[in-house]
């Protein structure tokens, strides 16, 4: 994917995120320290094993986590559409509310739960479009009917009056694509949003995505814990686990030359980005429990190159072959 930063600055910049939840044993650090910069027209790539941060960090700065026992620190500059940073985490539920659904759009992985079984697609994605001043009652269907129709929904305006279950799931993602389009926004999450599809509406549903990132102007961010779907897509790809950033640099820098030992073991791991006659070999161990996580380095557990200073310092960012923009988290880069 091409990048287009221009001169525009960042999309979202988010400086030392910390996402904690209270609990009966302490606070519970679910992202610790998190930090990525997102640049106009970019896609990227949030990935890692369940339970490493990804998607909590992304609805923590939109305050869709309920806040509840959570504590969140650190910054998340948000450019608008007047291109003056806000810092969502520094907002307040109105000034939010005015950001998120409109600016910031939304794409999840199960339109089932997302969408009001109750309610006809047509109604529910021209709900915000009222809210938020992008249409009107006497033109509202009629944009709602183009918006659905261009994203492929077939027979659009007979669609307008269906329940979410009448569709197929791909059809249902569209509708959330729509969803997430009808108000202009400069940034869509995409939240594993190809999860619950087959290949084949998989393939349709990531393409039709970078096609409306184009018609749009949009920056996008994918959480996905599909590998092979990040380095097709994405321009830049962050790698978590256990709450922290194991490596960050471009699809191409992770595919030639992996820096961190758990980004090489996630390559190593996946079957689709296997040689043909090479070995498919599983990571050992699992992703440690909040209540339990490792000091120094998170992935030293399940690393076979971990030594006392893994185990006892925590890494810095340290570039890898050289790049300056492609950095990992290990005292040992490969």
């Amino acid at each position: 994917m091409a990048r287009n930063s221009g001169d525009a600055g960042a999309v979202l910049e988010v400086e030392g995120l910390k996402v904690g939840f209270r609990g009966e044993t302490g606070l519970l650090k679910a992202v610790d320290g998190l930090d990525l910069r997102l640049e106009p027209g970019e896609v990227l790539g949030i990935v890692g094993e369940s339970g490493s941060g990804k998607s909590v960090s992304m609805l923590s700065i939109t305050d869709l986590i309920k806040k509840e026992n959570r504590d969140t620190t650190g910054t998340a500059s948000f450019m608008g559409r007047d291109l003056v940073a806000r810092d969502l985490l520094k907002m307040g539920k109105e000034d939010l509310g005015k950001i998120r659904g409109k600016d910031i759009g939304f794409v999840f992985q199960n339109p089932m739960s997302s969408l009001n079984p109750t309610m006809r697609i047509g109604p529910q994605i021209a709900e915000g479009m009222l809210h938020h001043g992008e249409a009107t009652r006497a033109d509202v269907k009629e944009k709602v009917i183009g918006l659905l129709d261009k994203v492929g929904i077939r027979e659009p305006a007979k669609r307008y009056s269906a329940y979410p279950h009448e569709l197929s799931g791909g059809m249902r993602q569209r509708v959330m694509i729509a969803m997430a389009l009808s108000c202009n926004p400069k940034l869509l999450i995409a939240d594993e949003p190809t999860t619950a599809l087959d290949v084949t509406v998989e393939k349709q549903i990531l393409e039709l995505m970078m096609q409306m990132k184009d018609e749009f102007g949009l920056s996008i961010i994918m959480i996905t814990h599909n590998l092979p779907v990040a380095l097709n897509y994405c321009d830049r790809i962050l790698v978590m686990y256990a709450g922290k950033v194991m490596e960050t640099g471009t699809a191409l820098d992770l595919v030639s030359h992996p820096g961190h030992p758990y980004t090489k073991a996630l390559f190593s791991s996946n079957l689709e980005l296997g040689k043909r006659g090479t070995r498919v070999e599983p990571i050992k161990g699992n992703i440690p429990p909040l209540t339990q996580l490792p000091s120094g380095c998170r992935f030293h557990p399940r690393c076979p190159m971990a030594t006392d200073k893994c185990r006892n310092e925590a890494p810095p960012a340290l570039p890898v072959a050289g790049v300056a923009d492609h950095l990992t988290h290990c005292h040992y880069p490969l």
